[in-house]
């Protein structure tokens, strides 16, 4: 995407569609797509070079894209959430992501998403009404959402206790919410081990979400063995 200064139209979106098709690998667009249940729409297009257009379309006419955009296939979805997540203006950021939330379809576009987001390093109120807003949602990946943009910005010394406040109080049959709680509470174990152990402790997440928080703390590279073997203790029996 070199011609950062024109103006998006119709005929340079299908361009653009072209593009992205003879980017295509098959064989990543198969393994991709064994990964994300339910998708049928991309063309293998690997994630750094979806970055690297996202920040091309991001220096020109990136609200005509936003516009133009179809939010047909995996890979323009995900390029749109990497061009909002570069947006300047927090307010236009704020509006453009809330916007996007309905068009996640999986786990991936979530989660890359949630990463494109780091006005959220800088800015910690910004994106937490909204936050707290999607985890009482009833829908997947708006409430995943939710999930994974606190494991990514918002575990630290200020909101440690929220997040894992806001993980023991979610209660949802999704999988991808369920693994998602997992590698979030995983995640608070390695820098609040203390404050996450408590919870574990105590018990108090679904059988599922709970075993599976001390398979995903085990399998770190950053906790000892010993450790490993007391949390295991606590696992629950099905």
């Amino acid at each position: 995407m070199d011609d950062v200064g024109e103006k998006w139209t119709k005929t340079k979106y299908k361009e653009f569609i072209k593009l992205l098709k003879s980017m295509g690998e098959e064989k990543y667009k198969a393994f991709s797509l064994s990964l994300m249940p339910g998708e049928d729409k991309a063309f293998g297009v690997r994630i750094p070079a979806l970055r690297k257009i996202a920040k091309s379309i991001s220096k020109g006419d990136y609200k005509g894209f936003i516009f133009v955009c179809k939010d047909e296939y995996f890979e323009e979805i995900m390029i749109k959430g990497f061009v909002i997540g570069l947006i300047k203006n927090e307010d236009e950021l704020l509006e453009e992501t809330e916007k996007f939330i309905p068009l996640i379809r999986n786990w991936s576009l979530c989660d890359g998403f949630c990463s494109a987001l780091k006005a959220a390093d800088k800015n910690k109120n910004l994106f937490m009404p909204l936050i707290k807003n999607c985890l009482e949602s009833k829908e997947e990946y708006t409430l995943r959402f939710a999930i994974v943009m606190l494991l990514d910005h918002y575990i630290d010394d200020e909101h440690i206790d929220f997040v894992l406040q806001a993980y023991e109080n979610i209660s949802s049959e999704y999988y991808y919410v369920k693994m998602a709680v997992a590698w979030g509470v995983s995640m608070c174990y390695i820098k609040y081990p203390e404050k996450t152990m408590a919870l574990i402790e105590k018990g108090s997440l679904d059988t599922f979400t709970h075993n599976k928080s001390i398979q995903k703390i085990c399998e770190s590279l950053r906790v000892e063995k010993d450790v490993k073997i007391f949390l295991k203790n606590f696992k629950k029996i099905c």
